[in-house]
């Protein structure tokens, strides 16, 4: 019987990767509805299909804006004026622990996006955003001493 649920649980793990990364090959991620996403965020007029429980489970802000007397608690759809999409799919991969999210990039646009990333963190108390943010930072500090200009580093 365990051998069973086990069986079981890993092909549904393969199933779930599978369908990641064929939906990482038609333009994202979140591009579509996906495994009973039952919320959309709008971000510079292109939708993200995501999970209410998740990102209210992720984010104090998002759990009062799906679960309290918000319009968007009845909706399921909101609109995130101002923000990156791009960003906000990073967001959203560091997030979603199967998708991964690896930070690239040359030195400064590495910095300028862990320090976009930050304030992601800080607006929308995402925890795992800073976790990420720390574990990018001890991976950077091992970078030959070179590389750790006082322009590159000081500049941020």
């Amino acid at each position: 019987n365990v051998l069973i649920k086990n069986s079981i649980f890993h092909l549904n793990i393969q199933k779930e990767k599978d369908m990641t990364e064929a939906s990482a090959k038609k333009g994202g991620p979140f591009s579509k509805a996906w495994q009973n996403s039952d919320a959309v965020l709008v971000v510079e007029e292109k939708e993200l299909h995501v999970h209410s429980m998740i990102l209210s489970l992720a984010s104090p802000y998002f759990d009062k804006m799906f679960n309290g007397s918000f319009k968007e608690s009845q909706t399921k759809r909101v609109t995130l004026e101002g923000k990156s999409f791009e960003l906000i799919e990073q967001m959203l991969k560091i997030i979603y622990p199967n998708f991964g999210c690896e930070i690239g990039g040359e030195l400064e646009n590495k910095l300028q996006n862990l320090k976009e990333l930050a304030q992601l963190s800080d607006e929308y108390n995402v925890s795992a955003i800073t976790r990420k943010i720390f574990q990018e930072a001890l991976t950077m500090s091992k970078l030959s001493f070179d590389e750790w200009t006082s322009e590159n580093v000081w500049h941020y």
